[in-house]
């Protein structure tokens, strides 16, 4: 039998590149909160959670890339066929994982910095409702895609299968809606700081970096329109690519304290913490002038100091 595994250079090379800038990248992630000694949160906790999710479904990319990547599915004989459909039934399956678990972190890094914010936080609530949402929805239809399970990669069984290409046009419209969604959630409180204009317009573009994710999502759904053996191959390299910057881009807010150091951008990149807490030091000035809710300001002292501890 000939090897089936001679078209996948491309696929080890993007393994080997997205898995190691994603390493990279929560690694830097901890090193900026060990500098600003700041303690660990769930923002973190959810980041590492995307990355070794990511690391393992790249594994799984590997193994399935080795049984006829690039081929065309009447060409490869039927022991390969059956563990190419399996490796992507189980690609298709687990790739939700890494992309919620990181929506949950960049909305646990708003709550962390914003928590003063209590409509914002209210927001980033619902938000993350529908991101758990979506992805139970995602992985109940991903895993029934056949009936039986077992049809998707033995097709001489009998039952049914709806239309794969369908499915992940459904699935990804909202995934990338939602993604835009948290982009755009902390716009508002961050055109309230008192900040110069330039440096609120960086900080927007800091967290703005995460729509390339939601970009990614709708190249994919452009190629879904025009399913052919080509365009699936390019569907699972664009595939690694957005999970890969799913994680990143979940970091790179928390590289303040760090950047300075290895490059020029001081004064371009804020830190995020120092940022944050002049708004939380003009909520506590704002709250001390004389109204009914003075009562609120030793309150807002107490929280304030606590979270410039802690962040």
């Amino acid at each position: 039998m000939p090897p089936y595994n001679d078209r996948c250079g491309t696929v080890y090379a993007l393994a080997a590149v997205t898995g190691s800038l994603s390493l990279l990248s929560v690694v830097l992630r901890f090193i900026a909160r060990s500098r600003k000694k700041a303690p660990y949160g769930p923002d973190d906790w959810w980041a590492s959670t995307s990355l070794v999710t990511l690391l393992a479904w790249n594994g799984l990319v590997i193994w399935t890339a080795q049984h006829g990547w690039a081929y065309d599915n009447i060409s490869l004989p039927p022991p390969i066929l059956t563990a190419y459909l399996k490796g992507i039934y189980f690609l298709s399956l687990s790739s939700g994982i890494p992309l919620t678990a990181a929506k949950f972190s960049v909305l646990c890094l708003y709550r962390r910095l914003f928590y003063l914010e209590k409509r914002f936080c209210t927001a980033t609530t619902i938000v993350g409702v529908l991101c758990l949402l979506w992805f139970i929805s995602f992985t109940v239809a991903a895993s029934l895609i056949c009936i039986p399970v077992d049809r998707f990669w033995n097709r001489l069984k009998p039952g049914s299968c709806y239309n794969y290409y369908a499915f992940m046009v459904a699935v990804e419209c909202p995934n990338s809606f939602l993604d835009f969604v948290i982009v755009a959630l902390p716009v508002g409180v961050i055109r309230g700081l008192h900040l110069p204009l330039r440096r609120r317009i960086l900080v927007c573009f800091i967290f703005a970096l995460g729509g390339f994710v939601g970009v990614i999502g709708f190249i994919r759904i452009s190629i879904l329109y025009r399913p052919n053996t080509l365009n699936s191959t390019l569907l699972g390299y664009w595939l690694q690519i957005q999970l890969s910057i799913a994680v990143i881009c979940t970091s790179l807010p928390t590289y303040g304290p760090i950047l300075p150091s290895v490059t020029r951008v001081k004064g371009w990149y804020p830190s995020m913490s120092s940022v944050f807490q002049k708004r939380r030091q003009n909520s506590c000035s704002s709250s001390s002038s004389p109204n009914p809710k003075m009562a609120l300001v030793p309150k807002l002292q107490e929280s304030s100091s606590t979270t410039e501890s802690s962040v």
